[in-house]
């Protein structure tokens, strides 16, 4: 039986994934492993631990030639006043 199962899995060609598929699939595993969670009591080895996925995702790309670029960030709260960080002075 396990035999069959393992037949049935997917075989997902990474190697040729353009890089928008690769943007659609890690916001589908976000939004999956959210979703599990929220019927979940916890996973086997901690019964009853609560979710931490959730909310709206943040999701960067870094390329060869380009490097880090955010695709989706959201801003940050400080005492009810979102601040969008990227407009901050370099504190290193």
């Amino acid at each position: 039986m396990v035999k069959q199962l393992r037949g049935l899995e997917y075989q997902i060609n990474w190697g040729a994934m353009t890089l928008q598929d690769a943007i659609d699939f890690c916001i589908l595993a976000i939004r999956t492993t959210s979703a599990i969670q929220r019927f979940s009591d916890g996973v086997v080895l901690d019964p009853g631990d609560i979710p931490k996925v959730g909310g709206d995702i943040d999701l960067a790309i870094i390329t060869r030639d380009k490097g880090f670029i955010w695709v989706k960030k959201k801003n940050i709260v400080i005492e009810g006043q979102e601040i969008d960080i990227d407009k901050f002075p370099n504190l290193e």
